[in-house]
């Protein structure tokens, strides 16, 4: 009889070891699923501010990321590469109608009426008609764009040289020109958020003209 009891008692203290060993896997599996959760969470919250923190940025037609922490970093970058981009759309002219219109509407979407009224100036004096009937067409090398960040509206003043090239000859000009940026809603059409206003022309001078 003692000896049933004996082992009964051994089994009972058994089983009380064992559901204590069980209790503490048990809570310190639950300790580690919630660890677990709140790092996921925590994770997530932070991929999202960081998704928030990115600006897209064109570089010759390319996209990249960049972080919008520091808007002074990165909005110099975006300021030369929207003016790049209006200036290529509207001053490189192939010979055809067509594609020179599809380009010019392009570059005037990121402008104000100071780059329409440009426009409309070259298009009364017949420019883009005789480009196109004399089959000529016209290049833009852009060698630097000066950006001033520190006042707003923005200033942008680009320096450079165009060529027309026609059958007979090819004409260099020298090139500047000056305009404000202010910022408006991004879009896909306008990625970095930026509209060109008061463009002016301020140097389109021959420079020599060669026979081909």
């Amino acid at each position: 009889m003692q000896k049933n009891i004996e082992g009964l008692t051994k089994s009972m203290q058994s089983i009380t070891a064992s559901f204590s060993a069980f209790k503490v896997v048990a809570v310190a599996s639950v300790a580690i699923a919630c660890v677990c959760a709140l790092l996921c969470v925590g994770y997530t919250f932070y991929k999202v501010e960081e998704m928030k923190s990115q600006i897209y940025v064109l570089d010759s037609g390319a996209t990249f990321t960049a972080t919008a922490r520091d808007a002074s970093v990165s909005r110099p970058d975006e300021i030369r590469d929207q003016v790049r981009q209006f200036h290529e759309l509207f001053f490189n002219l192939p010979p055809d109608m067509s594609m020179i219109k599809r380009n010019l509407e392009r570059a005037l979407a990121f402008a104000d009426r100071s780059a329409y009224e440009y426009y409309r100036n070259l298009e009364e004096a017949q420019f883009y008609v005789r480009m196109s009937d004399s089959d000529a067409y016209q290049q833009i090398e852009i060698e630097e764009i000066q950006v001033d960040v520190q006042n707003y509206p923005f200033t942008a003043l680009v320096k450079g040289k165009t060529w027309i090239t026609r059958k007979s000859a090819m004409s260099q000009y020298s090139f500047m020109s000056r305009c404000n940026l202010t910022e408006v809603p991004r879009s896909p059409k306008n990625l970095h958020g930026l509209m060109i206003s008061n463009f002016q022309v301020l140097e389109n001078n021959l420079i020599e003209t060669r026979s081909r």
